[in-house]
């Protein structure tokens, strides 16, 4: 069972030491809320989604081609053939144009029938995330770092809400070189911070970074996981590092909801990447990141 600190929400700011040093050595902190009713707000809505139709869900595919000046390019639906786990990646509803220019800022458009209701509670649990993203932020970098690359509605953070059906033994899972049965392979984020909600299925393991070992994280309804990812480790110069983490396949239904928390597309990463987009001009490789590295271009023009 992975040793992770257990942090009350209302003592981060008497806590700061411990958690500058354990997402230094550990990369990883559970903050724990008393009472937080947008919690089971946003589960509700997101378990409300992947009740929709296939049909309805599959309006709001990635990469859909419409004539709507709305259309979800990047963000959006995406299933998955190999293990059925289904996902919606859902943009930060603050974003602003600069001056008119299109900017990442892709609008959801929910399938009819997901509520007004459902899509405000969605929208107003990652504004929620950022809050508490931002502030942790200012812990380990400080304010005038932490608010010049994220502070303003042009940040690039996206909330992401993970369906994983239940699986039996005789399924094909993802599979590691280590013949470990996984929903979700190993990995680590490119986020500045990934701020986890999930339901009450265990499944989620960390490597231990002082033994290599994997360590499971007890899952538990009234706490946000952080952990640190490659963009953390770029702006503060190697002090803080991403750490591996994958899904074990699970046997029962499994829904997370990470919030990866990113930067603004000018923002300055580092003296190699003087900006957000010079650093994503390594990823043109990949189909979305090719869309965002034109969409950057324009913005940056």
């Amino acid at each position: 069972m992975a040793n992770i600190i257990e942090i009350n929400y209302n003592e981060l700011f008497e806590k700061e030491h411990l958690i500058r040093d354990h997402m230094e050595q550990d990369g990883f902190i559970k903050i724990i809320f008393n009472d937080e009713p947008i919690f089971e707000h946003v589960m509700n809505s997101t378990r409300e989604f992947f009740k929709l139709s296939q049909e309805e869900k599959h309006t709001m595919m990635r990469n859909s081609v419409t004539t709507n000046s709305n259309q979800n390019m990047y963000y959006g639906y995406f299933p998955s053939n190999l293990n059925g786990k289904e996902g919606l990646d859902i943009p930060n509803p603050n974003m602003k144009m600069d001056e008119g220019k299109y900017i990442l800022n892709e609008r959801i458009v929910y399938a009819e029938g997901f509520s007004k209701d459902m899509s405000h509670t969605i929208n107003q649990y990652s504004i929620f995330s950022h809050v508490l993203g931002l502030t942790v932020l200012r812990i380990l970098l400080g304010d005038n770092v932490a608010d010049d690359l994220c502070a303003n509605n042009t940040h690039l953070s996206v909330l992401r809400l993970n369906y994983y059906p239940p699986h039996s033994d005789s399924d094909d899972c993802v599979e590691n070189s280590g013949g470990v049965k996984l929903s979700c392979d190993t990995h680590v984020d490119d986020s500045l911070l990934t701020l986890l909600y999930q339901d009450n299925t265990s499944g989620l393991q960390v490597e231990n970074p002082h033994t290599g070992k994997w360590e499971s994280v007890p899952p538990s309804s009234n706490s946000i996981l952080i952990n640190s990812g490659k963009l953390l480790k770029m702006v503060s110069n190697g002090k803080y590092n991403p750490i591996n983490h994958r899904v074990l396949q699970n046997y029962e239904e499994r829904i997370s909801i990470p919030y990866f928390m990113c930067v603004r597309p000018d923002a300055h990463i580092n003296n190699t990447y003087p900006t957000y987009h010079e650093y994503m001009k390594n990823f043109e490789q990949k189909k979305e990141y090719s869309h965002i590295n034109e969409l950057l271009e324009n913005y940056l023009m």
